[in-house]
């Protein structure tokens, strides 16, 4: 009998295929370009394909990835969060989140930046349409600002009440990720320095890997620096009725609780 042996190529290994979430103001977008340093890696940023290309398409992430470069590990950042998660099981998952003081006051800066941009071009409906309806959700806390002398219809103002308001999908998130186990990627570690970043990055990837990027060391810094205080210097820089209204939004969505076996000693400063 004559023995036939026919070569059968041996199997490409399976690339680790990874998602980052995260609801924003987490320096995701540098995290990204950091990630981009390892060899043998693909990563998208955002509502991008993989080529860099704009990409609102709202497909599930298995459906994504389909179309993804061959490398050994492919991952996405800030394109899925929390809402998508039930859709991600075989992708390693972390989830990217920040102290909930200095997220709103980010968050609150980029809107107010983002406001006078519109004024100029109208290019942000978006963003007037979520403020009218944090400003219809919340009208009695307006009300009460208002009635203590502040202008209830100022950019600062209609900012900061967005931000707060957006304090529902931080706490979510941080609730979906404990039932989960999804990993926590904290912004005040990995934007600390080289070696924290390194250490999330292994986090991510499951192994260490080599990260020679010494011009990320002073980016790392400087994103901090962004952030300018800490949060409780932030805290006592806010007006009473930005505390009162970070207070009243945030403990209505159990907050508190949520966060504080994340940040233990620095959840809320004295004085609130």
């Amino acid at each position: 009998m004559m023995t036939i042996f026919i070569a059968v190529p041996a199997p490409k290994n399976k690339p680790i295929q990874f998602i980052i979430g995260s609801f924003g103001q987490t320096a995701s977008r540098w995290f990204t370009e950091a990630l981009r340093q390892v060899d043998g890696l693909v990563v998208s940023h955002g509502k991008t394909n993989w080529d860099g290309s704009l990409d609102l398409t709202n497909l599930d992430p298995r459906a994504y990835f389909a179309s993804a470069p061959q490398a050994k590990w492919v991952g996405s950042v800030q394109r899925f969060n929390y809402l998508d998660y039930q859709q991600c099981s075989g992708f390693r998952l972390s989830n990217m989140i920040r102290h909930p003081i200095s997220r709103v006051q980010s968050a609150a800066k980029c809107y107010r930046n983002e406001l006078i941009l519109h004024r100029l071009d109208q290019s942000k409906p978006w963003l007037v349409e979520n403020i009218d309806f944090a400003r219809r959700t919340h009208h009695d806390l307006l009300h009460t600002i208002g009635s203590g002398g502040i202008s209830p219809d100022t950019d600062d103002l209609n900012a900061f009440l967005l931000s707060c308001h957006n304090l529902f999908h931080y706490v979510a998130e941080i609730q979906v990720c404990r039932r989960q186990d999804i990993p926590l990627l904290l912004f005040e570690d990995y934007t600390a320095t080289q070696a924290a970043l390194a250490r999330s990055i292994h986090s991510v990837l499951g192994e260490s890997v080599d990260i020679s990027l010494p011009q990320f060391d002073d980016k790392a810094h400087s994103s901090g620096g962004r952030m300018a205080f800490s949060h409780s210097e932030i805290w006592e820089k806010w007006c009473d009725w930005q505390r009162w209204l970070f207070l009243t939004i945030f403990q209505a969505n159990n907050g508190t609780e949520t966060f504080k076996s994340i940040y233990p000693q620095s959840f809320l400063p004295s004085n609130p």
